[in-house]
Parts: C-alpha cells; structure tokens; sequence
C-alpha cells in the first residue's frame, strides 16, 4: 500500500453495534486514496470481524484489517502503529466517530502541514441525542499557526482539553522511532499515547474543526463509576508507569506536565472518593503522594484545590486529616453512572 497521509487505528472488540457508523464517517470517496483505516479485531466473539471484511472488500485501497486474539485496547495500538504507511497516525475508538466533512477538511491540512501534533476539537455525543461541542480556547491561540509544544502554556492558557485523545493527531514518524509502545492487558492506556509521545513533539498547530464525535453512554464504558472501580488495578498500572518515567530523571515538558496532573487527580478520586478505604491503597497513594511532594511542589499543591460536588477538597482533606469522603458519600457514588467530568472540578 503506498504512503498515506494519515493512518486511522481502530481497536474494535465486539462492537458490531457501532462500527459500521465509525466507518461511514471515515470511509468517503474524496479520502479513499488519502487514508488508511486500520481496523484491528481484538478477538471479537460477536460479527464485528464480518462487517470489517465486507468494508474491506468495499474499500479495499484504504481499509487494513487485523485479526489477533484478545489483548486489549493497547494491543490493538501497537499493532496498528507496526504496519501504519501514514505520515500522520491517530486512533479512533470504533464506537465514536468523525464528522465525515470536517474530516476532508482535515486531511487537506494534514497534507500542508509538517508540525509534530495536530490538535481538533470535539463533541461529547449522548445515547439520549443531546451534543455537547467541546471548543477550546478561540482567544488564547491561533488557528495554523505553528507553536512549540514543550514551552506552551496549556493550563494558563485554558486549553487543557485538548490534552486528550479525541484533540490528538501525531505525525507517525515520531512514535516510531521513539518506539512506542502501550501497556497491553489493561484499560486506560489511551493516557499513554496523550503522554509520551510529547516528549518527542516540538511542534504542534490548532485546527478550528469539530472532528471527533466522542459518544457517552454505551454500557461498560471505561469512563463509568463501575468501571474505574472494577479497573481500577488497571489505573494504578498506567499511573505507576508514568511516576517510573519520571523517576527515570526524565524532564516533563508543560503539557506532559498537565496531564500527569489530571490523571494523578482522577486516580486520587478513585482511591478517597469512589471506593471503601483499603489498606494496601492507603500506602499505595501515600507513597505516590510523598514522592509527588518531591518532584514537583507546583502539582503537589495545586491538586489541594480539586474538589468533588463543587465544594469538597477532598485531597486537602485526606492530607490534612486522614479523610476518606467515601465514607460519607459512598453508597451514593456506588450506586450512579456517572462520568468523572460531572464528579470532579478543577479550581
């Protein structure tokens, strides 16, 4: 298959459900010769590997299909970035989609650009039909303009939320040859390819689309209360990696920085908030907490002003005075679905 301008990654495990809406969204005839749709079957059980080989025998110049038993989502990433042609490479969770429009838009950008990151907006889409459009901050960047990814005030400049997948699009050359690798076995590693790869990316640009079309609501998403507590094994694994990174006198650039951060407070909410008090988490987070004192003194302090409903700093209070506020609240917490970005506020 000769060189494309961008590879697309999808790990489909059991998802016959939603992949034939993924695939229309990228599979349109101004882009067929342009991209490659890497679809690769995580030991499905259901017809998911049957509806990737009848879009590949649709499509056979842009479709590659991948068939290997199940290894989870990380699996699938690596094996995707083995055999990706792009110059430019991104995942997209089967169960999501694009905005088939922007996405020619897109790829035409892609092809006069050589910046290191591309980063887009989104949409959060839920089962119920209500979009919510996720724009980042208009007055705080420039459109194509090219800026420097390890100097680049994310925070400050209220762009943090594009420091995820949904924004992200690597050039492939650079998780290449930093051989790039995420954990396999486990949920959450799509925090890897956010993470890591900023290391090696000097620039990026912003592009003023509404590209990915992320959906809520599917049944035993990992972004479900459930799900954080039955993985949550899976959590300390990528956090422990990413704490050993930074052990290991690597130097984190702004964003690596903002995103060891979140993910710091989305497994503190874990452990204080969503959970029973365990003892082996109890040392654990102590332990995590103490070196993060060390490391950086600005993170260590700025998670004191994370709060759960608004108002409770509950990281503050578990320093301070040993408090974990599941013992309060629980049972409630048990017992909802709720997504993190309605548990948890930043200042």
């Amino acid at each position: 298959m000769s060189k494309k301008l961008l590879s697309l990654a999808l790990a489909t495990y059991n998802m016959e459900k939603y992949l034939s809406r993924c695939l229309d969204s990228v599979l349109v005839a101004e882009l067929l010769d342009k991209i490659e749709v890497i679809v690769v079957n995580d030991g499905s059980t259901d017809s998911t590997l049957s509806i990737m080989q009848q879009y590949r025998e649709k499509y056979p110049q842009a479709v590659v299909i991948v068939d290997k038993p199940n290894g989870h989502y990380g699996s699938c990433i690596n094996a995707a970035l083995k055999i990706a042609t792009g110059k430019y490479f991104r995942p997209l969770d089967p169960d999501d989609w694009f905005d088939s429009q922007n996405f020619i838009q897109f790829v035409e950008i892609l092809s006069k650009t050589d910046a290191d990151i591309v980063f887009s907006n989104y949409s959060k889409e839920y089962n119920n039909g209500v979009s919510k459009t996720v724009i980042s901050n208009a007055s705080a960047i420039t459109p194509m303009l090219e800026y420097a990814t390890d100097t680049f005030d994310f925070k400050n400049n209220k762009l943090e939320n594009m420091l995820m997948l949904p924004c992200m699009t690597y050039k492939a050359r650079i998780l290449q040859d930093m051989n790039f690798y995420q954990q396999e076995g486990i949920a959450y590693t799509d925090i890897e390819y956010c993470f890591y790869p900023l290391s090696f990316a000097k620039s990026f640009i912003y592009v003023d689309l509404v590209l990915y079309k992320y959906y809520i609501g599917r049944a035993g998403q990992t972004v479900a209360v459930s799900s954080m507590l039955k993985n949550k094994e899976h959590s300390r694994k990528v956090v422990s990696r990413m704490v050993e990174y930074c052990r290991q006198n690597v130097t984190l650039n702004a964003p690596q920085k903002r995103i060891l951060q979140q993910n710091l407070q989305y497994f503190y909410v874990i452990i204080l908030v969503l959970q029973k008090k365990l003892k082996k988490d109890v040392q654990y987070l102590s332990d995590i907490d103490s070196w993060l004192k060390d490391y950086s003194p600005e993170i260590y302090k700025d998670m004191n002003h994370y709060s759960v409903f608004l108002v409770v700093k509950f990281i503050k209070l578990w320093r301070k005075y040993g408090i974990y506020i599941s013992k309060f609240c629980g049972k409630f917490l048990y017992r909802t679905q709720k997504k993190m970005d309605f548990l948890v506020k930043g200042k």
